[in-house]
């Protein structure tokens, strides 16, 4: 049994917990408090005075609420500004976000942004379709880690082998999190794995169980890991347990079945 332990670290190191600022306040609450009621603002709503950085997968979509404190006779359309590790990021690069609408007479509205490409983003409100709100600067922040790739391969194209990554500790009753399904002898795919246990499991479509040598190969962030499998029946081959560290990296523990 191999046991491999994977920290991912990005090269620009932002802090753990942001502060919720506001227009000429760094306290949230001011917000909706006697001093800034006569002012209508717009702002992305945490909910609290601080929030703690996401850790958000690649390719699966983020919610993203927005709020005005006072409501509107008409719809207001809310854009946004995404950064990616200090910089500007580039839409449909690193990242897709419709804008967002609070309806008429409503206080709250939502959107949902993707990420494609790894780093930290932070997401503040760009402008609203009413100009005069005053946009509140408070942001949302998510760290993407980089993709664990995960593939295997084989000598003989007429045994048909695909990867499945399940939630849980070897679980086949577990949530199928991301599949393969091609019909040559290599199969690939990019996984997130999410914080707690999950796993990687082989199908023998055919149900040969031929004893097929199946060499499958694991990289994070760089670092490429090489295992030998039997194939001489369908089963789990790897289990990965994802947590936190202090800085919201994750920390990947992955253990050879």
């Amino acid at each position: 049994m191999k046991n491999l332990k994977y920290v991912y670290k990005f090269l620009l190191v932002l802090p753990l917990v942001f502060m919720v600022g506001c227009v000429g306040t760094d306290d949230y609450e001011d917000v909706l408090s006697n001093e800034y009621t006569q002012q209508s603002t717009v702002f992305i709503e945490t909910g609290d005075a601080s929030e703690i950085t996401r850790l958000a997968p690649g390719n699966a979509p983020q919610t993203i609420e927005v709020g005005i404190n006072n409501a509107q006779g008409a719809d207001l359309t809310v854009s946004f500004n995404v950064t990616k590790d200090g910089a500007a990021a580039s839409e449909g690069v690193d990242y897709s976000m419709p804008d967002a609408v609070i309806s008429s007479s409503e206080y709250f509205g939502s959107t949902e942004i993707t990420f494609f490409a790894p780093g930290k983003y932070e997401v503040t409100v760009g402008n609203a379709s009413e100009g005069s709100l005053v946009v509140v600067d408070n942001k949302a922040i998510f760290n993407v880690p980089p993709a664990v790739t995960v593939s295997i391969s084989w000598g003989d194209a007429f045994y048909d082998y695909d990867l499945y990554h399940v939630s849980g500790n070897q679980d086949l009753n577990g949530d199928v999190l991301a599949s393969t399904f091609d019909v040559i002898a290599f199969e690939t795919f990019d996984i997130y794995p999410p914080v707690g246990f999950s796993s990687i499991y082989i199908q023998d479509f055919w149900g040969d169980n031929a004893g097929t040598e199946v060499v499958m190969t694991v990289e994070v962030d760089g670092v490429i890991d090489v295992y030998d499998v039997i194939m001489d029946i369908s089963k789990f081959v790897l289990v990965i347990e994802t947590t936190v560290d202090e800085e919201g990296n994750p920390v990947y523990d992955i253990t050879a079945l």
